[in-house]
């Protein structure tokens, strides 16, 4: 996933499961033509010890983005 079509954001929810949720919208490319996607993408960075395996894993709301797998 390139990263660089999103920014992070001030958005921060907190789950007593996983821990606190940091968020990105989405940009798009320099020069594209796009409405941005605010907070379409979320992670736990710092997740609590019981489910340390999700850090840094991304998470996407599917009812505003369209994911596309290619290789």
């Amino acid at each position: 996933m390139d990263l660089t079509l999103f920014q992070p954001t001030d958005s921060h929810t907190t789950c007593p499961f996983k821990g606190e949720a940091a968020y990105w919208t989405y940009r798009g490319a320099a020069g594209d033509e796009v409405e941005p996607r605010p907070d379409v993408v979320w992670a736990y960075p710092q997740p609590i010890e019981k489910v340390a395996e999700i850090k840094d894993h991304l998470s996407f709301y599917d009812a505003v983005a369209k994911i596309e797998i290619s290789e």
